[in-house]
């Protein structure tokens, strides 16, 4: 969504909190058997919650 919507939601201390979770479920892959389409979804969020962290450290620009 970071790149779909305006950004600005998603940068949020709040939402920050709520992202930083995704560090405690990288490596579970039960989201991986339950997607309908096969996607390597712990893959998928490692890529993009590292683009998250480039994004806050200003490092990439989403505008």
């Amino acid at each position: 969504m970071l790149r779909r919507a305006p950004s600005e939601a998603w940068l949020t201390p709040e939402m920050q909190a709520e992202m930083k979770k995704i560090e405690g479920c990288l490596n579970c892959r039960s989201c991986a058997s339950k997607c309908p389409y096969e996607l390597d979804t712990p893959a998928l969020l490692r890529r993009n919650y590292e683009d998250y962290k480039k994004v806050l450290a200003g490092e990439v620009s989403v505008r």
